[in-house]
């Protein structure tokens, strides 16, 4: 062990956000009690002399410390602030002085805070018989060669920040202090430096939570889910039927055991099954981790990058979808200008994907790793990441994104902010649509978040269950780190959405086809989102956020798309809707419903939400320029036979009216009123005579 002289007293307890002064001693009066040594001992001697404390370093063999013990029970797991002011008055300016911290009572384990006079600083632990550099020798303009300087640590959490002069010169990420006593020390005989004011702050450790937190969520251990080794990076389905994790260190692992896999398992009557590790190419020799999984289940996107054989090509981002015969070979997703200074990374792919968050270390990170933001470019690439900025980001490390399916919640880990442990949970809202704009994060409450570490927060499109990471101790926990799942209170759960599900069919046939599915606001006519449908069954799984009245349609080659529609302006709560999509062979005699085709009541006028089907029904003549189609309108058994006929008529003739407006020929168009002659439903219930009341068009020669 390196010989040090200490002299320690009193501790530090807790600062952050409203700090109360607790200790201030600027040795211009009376000494607090047994706090310093002001007398002359074998190897050191400290007096009070001018308002300064002076400090010096004799003789003797620095194999013993002074410690002046204050009568206080044991801090070692508070956060503190404490500052000092000291000049370096004699002594080599090459050897160390400074601040000893969070020292146990036999000085065998602690942390100093060293500077030099010749403009260098140096940070260490020391346990376990051995000094362990957290920062090694650093030359810094921050330090005052040969005049005063403020050191300052502030400690929140597992963290400590050091400062020299203001500058913050170091952010220790895992500070873990066994002690209470602090002090200075010197390193040299023939050292002596003036001490002007030293200083200790505390407060009360203020978290800011969610609205009326539950108290009493239990911590479900998933242990038909874990193994000895350790399972990270969750990812919940949509749905909640499927969890897909990353499983460290298994003998089933491709490549080598010590590697890391993905793995899943399928929810059944209401139990996990037995996981399994998911196939070539998904997983290869390197590690793998799924980072999001789309509602339909045909898209996943993954961690690292992969060559044209599916082996590891090194770090980034891939995505891969699911054809009929399987998985393809995952291809790289593009990023302008991304960059990373951190050994670590976390990515989230928005359910839609067009937002992509990231958490990487760059030049304009606050510290450690940052949330950033990129957007989906027309040429299918990301752009530029953009830090998500301070209300967000912090000192230390903020990663692990999560957005909720409402495209507005967004769930992270924080080590920066004043929590219960060494990383929570926190929750933000976006505030409008540039994604740089969010509502201050709250923390999820202790009944989620422990005194240790939380990791990997994934949520059900449903909003009210959470899997995550726990390294907490718990009754059934196997390895370090445990899958866990837990309740969300109220004021935590994201906003309402409906999960729409369904098959995409030929309507000639009855067969299921694969389409691509594209969901649109019909008012703003503004793309939401794309889907893909089962190349084998034809099934497929959008989500919608409330807040916009949807169009939704599905498109392959050589078919018709009859469109759909749903109203979600108004949504209050969560729900699943089953709705089949249907493809119509583009032949002749084929009739297609013009689902989102809106009149007023009574009326023939064409509503603003009808201009993407119209759009839509002008592209396919356009396409088919020897296509001649017959425009019907129809109408339920409410009112006169004779002005049901008429307003069915002025409807058709209203469609045929806006497609001649924008240049096809009448001479392909032809327009009928049926009135209520030609029922689809029974026109007893309100669903229909809903479904009576429709405009179509049929097929005549291509």
């Amino acid at each position: 062990m390196k010989k040090y002289f200490f002299i320690l007293f009193v501790i530090i307890t807790t600062p952050l956000l409203s700090q109360k002064l607790i200790y201030d001693q600027n040795f211009d009066g009376k000494l607090q009690p047994k706090n310093l040594t002001v007398e002359e001992r074998d190897d050191r001697e400290g007096e009070i002399e001018d308002g300064k404390y002076i400090f010096r370093y004799l003789s003797g063999d620095n194999t013993k410390f002074s410690i002046e013990l204050l009568d206080i029970k044991n801090l070692s797991e508070s956060n503190f602030v404490i500052e000092t002011k000291m000049f370096y008055e004699d002594g080599e300016e090459d050897m160390p002085f400074g601040l000893v911290l969070n020292s146990n009572s036999d000085a065998d384990d602690f942390y100093l805070f060293s500077i030099s006079d010749n403009g260098y600083f140096r940070i260490q632990s020391y346990y376990n018989d051995e000094y362990h550099e957290q920062v090694g020798w650093t030359k810094t303009d921050a330090v005052n060669q040969g005049d005063w300087n403020v050191l300052r640590v502030e400690r929140l959490n597992y963290i400590a920040r050091y400062y020299i002069n203001g500058v913050n010169v170091y952010n220790d990420e895992y500070f873990i202090p066994n002690g209470y006593w602090c002090g200075f020390f010197l390193t040299a005989e023939g050292q002596e430096i003036e001490v002007d004011y030293l200083k200790f702050w505390e407060s009360e450790k203020k978290i800011d939570l969610i609205d009326n937190p539950l108290t009493d969520i239990e911590k479900v251990v998933l242990t038909e889910l874990n193994s000895p080794t350790d399972e990270l990076t969750p990812r919940i389905a949509p749905d909640g039927k499927t969890i897909f994790f990353t499983r460290d260190d298994h003998p089933e692992h491709f490549g080598t055991k010590n590697n890391q896999d993905i793995w899943f398992s399928e929810l059944k009557n209401g139990k996990w099954t037995k996981p399994k590790i998911m196939p070539k190419p998904i997983n290869n020799g390197g590690s793998n981790s799924l980072i999001t999984i789309t509602p339909d289940y045909n898209t996943v996107y993954l961690s690292n990058l992969y060559d044209q054989n599916g082996n590891p090509n090194g770090s980034g981002m891939s995505i891969s979808t699911r054809n009929s015969m399987g998985w393809e070979i995952p291809k790289q997703v593009l990023i302008d200008n991304f960059t990373n200074s951190n050994q670590y990374v976390s990515y989230f792919m928005s359910q839609d994907k067009k937002i992509l968050f990231t958490a990487v270390e760059t030049e304009d990170s606050r510290g450690g790793m940052d949330l950033y933001v990129s957007k989906l470019k027309d040429d299918g690439s990301y752009s530029e990441p953009i830090n998500l900025g301070d209300n967000l980001n912090t000192f230390a490390d903020d990663f692990n994104p999560f957005l909720a399916a409402d495209n507005t919640t967004l769930y992270y880990i924080s080590a920066g902010l004043p929590g219960y442990g060494r990383e929570d949970v926190w929750v933000t809202k976006r505030l409008d649509d540039t994604w740089l704009n969010w509502s201050k994060p709250k923390n999820l409450g202790s009944a989620i978040n422990s005194s240790g570490r939380e990791f990997a927060f994934t949520l059900t499109a449903k909003g009210d269950e959470a899997y995550m990471v726990s390294y907490e101790k718990l009754e059934g926990s196997q390895g370090a780190g445990d899958l866990i799942k837990v309740q969300l209170s109220e004021s935590a759960k994201p906003d309402p959405v409906v999960l729409v599900y369904g098959k995409v069919i030929n309507k000639k046939t009855n067969e299921p086809i694969a389409a691509k599915i594209e969901y649109f606001g019909l008012k703003d006519n503004k793309n939401y989102g794309n889907a893909n449908s089962s190349p084998e069954t034809g099934e497929y799984k959008i989500i919608l956020p409330r807040g916009v009245n949807y169009g939704f349609k599905s498109s392959s080659e050589g078919f018709i798309s009859v469109s759909e529609n749903l109203d979600l302006t108004d949504l209050k709560e969560y729900k699943e809707i089953e709705k089949n999509l249907y493809l119509v062979p583009v032949e002749i005699g084929q009739t297609i419903r013009l689902n989102n085709i809106f009149f007023d009541t009574g009326l023939a006028t064409l509503r603003e939400e009808s201009e993407s089907e119209l759009e839509n029904l002008k592209k396919l003549l356009s396409d088919n320029d020897e296509m001649t189609i017959e425009i019907s309108g129809h109408t339920d058994n409410v009112g006169n036979d004779a002005n049901n006929l008429k307003l069915s008529s002025d409807r058709a003739q209203a469609v045929v009216q806006w497609l001649l407006d924008r240049g096809i020929d009448t001479s392909r168009l032809t327009s009928k009123g049926y009135g209520e002659t030609k029922p689809i439903s029974d026109n007893k219930t309100e669903e229909g005579k809903q479904l009576n009341r429709r405009v179509e068009f049929t097929i005549i020669t291509q």
